[in-house]
């Protein structure tokens, strides 16, 4: 009797870890809804911007050792404070508008949140726009959007963030390295 009275209680502990990872799951889906999953059918972001230059992470940290342009990371806030690019500041792009593979620079922007006002004043300095790599659109909606606001030195590393990591590059943890 005791032994299945165990038994059960490792049963009712597992069924209850289980829901509480769930519910975890869930809440950081809802969170950060156009982080793709594992199992995610989302399209790959286009190979182009127009009027953006399209960079390597390799690009990017020359770019950063030169100073030349300021670094955006435009996942969400906890994304960004668990790693990020050194330099790098975190302005969400919160994505609602589809993603649209036929006619990709043509999506509602205003369905969209990303605040232009948190980007430099001067409107050609260089921006640097990353997110979760090539099944993420933010930073490629992110680029577009600050391109037809009117700067002229905007560039976006389609491959993002696993792509700085596998070249060993360092990373920081909300601005401590």
């Amino acid at each position: 009797m005791k032994t299945s009275f165990k038994v059960l209680c490792s049963i009712g502990s597992l069924i209850s870890l289980f829901s509480t990872h769930q519910a975890i799951a869930e809440n950081q889906a809802s969170a950060t809804p156009s982080a793709p999953t594992a199992a995610s059918n989302t399209p790959s972001a286009p190979l182009q911007a127009t009027g953006v230059k399209v960079i390597s992470a390799t690009e990017l940290k020359e770019k950063i050792d030169k100073k030349s342009c300021k670094v955006i990371d435009v996942r969400a806030a906890l994304e960004y404070s668990e790693e990020h690019v050194p330099s790098a500041v975190n302005i969400p792009y919160k994505e609602r508008s589809e993603k649209n593979i036929k006619d990709p620079e043509n999506f509602d922007e205003k369905a969209d949140r990303f605040d232009l006002t948190k980007l430099p004043a001067n409107k050609t300095d260089g921006l640097c726009f990353y997110c979760r790599g090539e099944k993420c659109w933010a930073s490629y909606k992110a680029s577009l959007v600050t391109k037809k606001s009117g700067r002229t030195n905007v560039f976006w590393v389609r491959e993002g963030m696993p792509a700085w990591k596998s070249q060993n590059y360092a990373t920081e943890k909300m601005g401590v390295n």
